[in-house]
């Protein structure tokens, strides 16, 4: 932590050291491992918000957070995976308001962990994804809400948790309601100067993903993840 100004000349060696160890085939050195490589990026992320300049902040933050990325992918290990979702929520209950370029490797983890269709590791994927919709979802740009929104019809498709499903549905309402929302008050005045408010083009491409998203998730095969996508699709219709 006192090296972070360091971070570039130190890191390739600190990860190889924790690739090694997560391969060790005895689990309380693998979770250690993983312990360490969550206290580095937390940290380090926290230290260069304090001390760096901003505009050099985005390529460090994209370099640390592949890692997780990284490590979720190639290491097959359970304990390995739950480990790193334990630390991605870590990052963005830390440091989650203050991410830049961050937020494309966090997207992509996410995206993977929801094709895992592992019981034990979807559920904590979509806990991060909770995190990310009630804490920064309204102050993300546009492009941004837009990945946010096709990883969650990942999660609202994946079949390894009926419960993840049915609570990306409950996302995708608020997510739509957050819109109708933000929309309203940018057009305040413009009612009675130009008649009845209108989206504008960039927030009706997002309530275009939110209806694929809800259609495509009301042709589940289960009946109560696909009753409750149809009626949250028409109520999003309905209401905005």
């Amino acid at each position: 932590m006192a090296n972070s100004f360091r971070v570039y000349d130190l890191w390739g060696i600190f990860l190889s050291h924790v690739l090694e160890l997560v391969a060790d085939s005895k689990a309380s050195i693998r979770e250690a491992a993983v312990e360490a490589l969550g206290r580095a990026i937390t940290g380090t992320l926290t230290n260069l918000n304090v001390s760096v300049e901003e505009e050099s902040t985005e390529g460090l933050e994209h370099m640390l957070l592949v890692a997780l990325e990284a490590l979720h992918n190639d290491d097959k290990e359970v304990d390995v995976q739950v480990g790193v979702l334990k630390v991605l929520s870590q990052v963005l209950q830390r440091n989650g308001e203050r991410l830049t370029d961050g937020w494309t490797p966090v997207f992509r983890l996410l995206a993977a962990v929801a094709g895992n269709n592992s019981p034990e590791i979807v559920p904590l994927g979509c806990e991060s994804l909770q995190i990310i919709y009630n804490n920064f979802m309204d102050k993300m740009s546009l492009k941004r809400i837009q990945k946010c929104l096709e990883v969650a019809e990942l999660y609202g498709k994946q079949q390894a948790d009926i419960n993840v499903s049915l609570t990306v549905i409950s996302l995708l309402w608020n997510v739509g309601d957050m819109l109708g929302t933000r929309s309203a008050e940018e057009g305040q005045g413009q009612e009675e100067a130009t008649g009845p408010v209108r989206y504008t083009d960039e927030v009706g491409v997002l309530f275009e993903v939110i209806y694929n998203a809800l259609f495509n998730i009301s042709r589940d095969s289960r009946p109560e993840v696909r009753n409750s996508g149809a009626r949250t699709l028409f109520a999003v219709a309905t209401a905005h």
